[in-house]
């Protein structure tokens, strides 16, 4: 099957000083990564894409990229992972991007209000500096602007706050996840610890998943189910559903190497070396493949979720289905107390 999903790290350069990620640091920051004419080596496949870095912002040839991509895979939806730390860049940058392609969509990186977010991208002013880089986009015409949330020991508390935001700014919400550890050098980092505080984990994401099984908006739905299993996996350690790595999604970074997905180490090879229909079928990617099945990390995050619950659908539409009679008879989706939860 040909993928349908890829996140690309379109540079490993960043401006912020995150606790929950050490790209920064990475030696390989400074390294020289691919020319935006190297995107049309892209497999046509691709329904949605992910832009991410990185700040990809900081690439000077930002709009040379989206526009390889966009004529590369024109059936696809672009989504920028931002932080949207320098506004400057983001005025520049984003008028030109929309001259390319009009129908993209961006996220913006809050991870708490004020304060908290500046400790947790260690950057000064770092909530004034992202929503004047949301404002922008709303003024530019982005027609899906939205904000999204990675939860840590540290800013557990501002889910909800997080969401009362973007209801107030009329934008999209997107809980990326607990924040992970990848084995891939240089990104994210090896230092994040599980989420100590279940109970009000639980009790966040219980709000979050009734107010969205309440409506009938397909993709609230299926909000639904990946908040509900942000709680399974914290819970139980392992996924409610299979992964996808390397069968309907793939992840490359900023110099052409193809990986199964950002967490786990598994190369399958390099898109400048090689066409990528010869990747992908590779005797690496079929122990890709084969590896993500037992995959020890479990992961769970929107980027890797999402496409999957489009492949195999069944499992998410009966769960909703369960829980709409439940939220009819009165019933707790998630229940919490501090010695168990039901889920």
């Amino acid at each position: 099957m040909k993928p349908t999903d890829a996140v690309l790290a379109v540079t490993y350069r960043c401006n912020a000083r995150c606790v929950m990620c050490d790209i920064w640091k990475s030696n390989s920051s400074q390294s020289a990564a691919l020319e935006p004419r190297d995107y049309a080596r892209l497999p046509t496949s691709l329904k949605n894409i992910n832009i991410s870095g990185g700040e990809p912002f900081l690439r000077n040839d930002l709009p040379e990229v989206v526009e390889v991509i966009t004529k590369r895979c024109p059936n696809a939806r672009l989504v920028f992972s931002t932080n949207g730390l320098s506004p400057a860049l983001v005025k520049k940058s984003l008028p030109k991007v929309l001259k390319v392609n009009p129908e993209v969509s961006i996220r913006f990186s809050v991870d708490g209000i004020g304060k908290i977010h500046q400790e947790m991208r260690g950057i000064e002013g770092a909530f004034d500096r992202v929503m004047s880089s949301l404002n922008i986009a709303l003024d530019l015409g982005v027609k899906d602007a939205g904000l999204s949330y990675t939860a840590t020991n540290t800013n557990l508390d501002q889910l909800l706050a997080i969401y009362y935001l973007t209801q107030q700014k009329k934008v999209n919400f997107t809980f990326c996840g607990v924040a992970h550890n990848s084995e891939i050098e240089g990104y994210f980092t090896q230092g994040n610890k599980e989420i100590n505080d279940l109970e009000l984990l639980g009790q966040q994401l219980n709000y979050l998943v009734k107010k969205h099984l309440q409506t009938w908006d397909p993709n609230l739905l299926a909000r639904a189910y990946y908040e509900y299993g942000i709680y399974f996996r914290e819970v139980y350690k392992k996924r409610p559903l299979y992964c996808g790595a390397a069968d309907v999604l793939f992840y490359m970074d900023p110099f052409g190497n193809i990986f199964s997905c950002n967490i786990a180490n598994k190369l399958m090879g390099n898109i400048v070396d090689s066409d990528f229909e010869i990747i992908w079928k590779s005797t690496e990617a079929d122990n890709s493949r084969i590896f993500a099945k037992k995959c020890p990390h479990q992961c769970w995050m929107i980027c890797t979720v999402s496409p999957y619950l489009k492949k195999r659908p069944i499992i998410p539409l009966l769960w909703i289905l369960v829980n709409k009679i439940k939220l009819a008879l009165g019933k707790e989706v998630i229940e919490v107390s501090n010695s168990r939860a039901i889920v």
